[in-house]
């Protein structure tokens, strides 16, 4: 009779995103060997209460797990959860960065700004990722001083504020801790800077409700039970086979981005181009046309393109497109409406015209997306 393998679960479930992680894989029915769980906190203190016991894996939610690795009685695998860049650990499943840096520029870029601020915390990120795609796409990009892990309860350093306010503005700052955020709400404020006008704010979306304490922010929404899913297909594949080589990373892209206030604003140093990109925001869930916008800036089709081309890197059907897809994710994900339905709603002449914009878009279909989150 083979042993129970025992698996440490070392994440901070009293944030909400690491919760939502860890009842996935609390819920998970399918283990094929004997497995038992064990719930700390990852702080050393909870950790002695499993001084005693050695583990076959542990499963953390720390950014840097090292000290846990040392604190473990025998040495065990480390599976790292939700990390956003580069894992230093033994397995680790998270989110794509490459599909993470091509959703917040993309948006960036869309809605005007041309500069870039990233914010972070030491040994995590995407930072390289997103300094060479923001090169690529004509954006300056600009990044803040690391924040040390022990200043998570402690708010942004005094650096940080210098540096948001040398930032040339408009400037979009993307950081992955909504708690970085809302401080950088609270700073902006207090300095007088305008949010979205002179600084716009993008965090990923952990699920919590800090997020709109102080305004609503544009969020990266992440797909917590997926990434729950896959972890626990991982563990059991660690713990079924020893002497298997399964992935050492699992990566998984970001489910959308969530437009809110803090982004809100479109603003091109080219006058026209905010006036079309705002038309094409407020009006691109209608059946408009190129045309519709080239009317309403008063530019041809050829000039408003050669434009857009220059700035954005993109076209007037494009940017169409682009509205409509980022809504019909949004009612694929959050709604029971059939796709006939949803291609409607989202201007779209039939289902056939949305499936294949779609999928030149996304590199999927509406029911695969829909699909794979339910």
């Amino acid at each position: 009779m083979s042993k129970c393998q025992q698996v440490l679960l070392a994440i901070d479930y009293r944030l909400p995103g690491p919760a939502a992680v860890m009842r996935r894989i609390l819920n998970y029915g399918a283990w094929s060997v004997e497995t038992k769980l064990f719930v700390v906190l990852p702080e050393k203190k909870a950790l002695q209460t499993q001084i005693n016991r050695s583990f076959d894996l542990v499963v953390t939610s720390e950014a840097d797990p090292e000290w846990l690795r040392s604190a473990l009685t025998a040495p065990a695998p480390i599976l790292q959860l939700m990390c956003t860049g580069v894992s230093n650990q033994d397995f680790c499943v998270g989110l794509d960065p490459h599909a993470l840096t091509e959703l917040v520029l993309g948006h960036v870029l869309t809605a005007g700004y041309q500069n870039f601020g990233y914010l972070t915390r030491s040994g995590e990120g995407t930072w390289e990722q997103m300094e060479t795609a923001a090169a690529r796409l004509g954006i300056r990009a600009f990044r803040a001083p690391s924040l040390p892990e022990s200043a998570q309860q402690l708010g942004l350093h005094a650096d940080e504020a210098a540096w948001l306010h040398s930032l040339p503005k408009p400037c979009a700052i993307f950081t992955p801790h909504p708690e970085d955020c809302t401080d950088l709400v609270q700073l902006a404020q207090q300095s007088g800077i305008d949010i979205p006008n002179q600084v716009g704010l993008i965090c990923l979306d952990t699920g919590g409700h800090l997020l709109d304490t102080f305004i609503s922010l544009t969020r990266v929404k992440i797909p917590l039970e997926q990434i729950g899913l896959e972890t626990a297909r991982l563990a059991d594949r660690l713990l079924a086979h020893p002497g298997s080589r399964p992935p050492h990373e699992i990566r998984i892209a970001p489910r959308r981005i969530a437009v809110r206030h803090s982004t809100h604003a479109i603003r091109f140093e080219d006058k026209t181009l905010t006036h079309a990109m705002c038309f094409i925001r407020d009006h691109a869930l209608t059946p408009i046309s190129v045309q519709d916008v080239c009317k309403h800036v008063n530019l041809s089709h050829t000039a408003l393109s050669t434009r857009m081309k220059r700035i954005m890197q993109s076209t007037p059907l494009q940017e169409i497109r682009k509205v409509r897809i980022e809504h019909a994710k949004t009612l694929l994900l959050d709604s029971t409406m059939s796709i006939p339905d949803i291609a409607r709603t989202c201007g779209f002449s039939g289902p056939e015209y949305f499936t294949t914009a779609f999928k030149q878009l996304t590199g999927g279909t509406p029911g695969k997306l829909r699909r794979k989150t339910s």
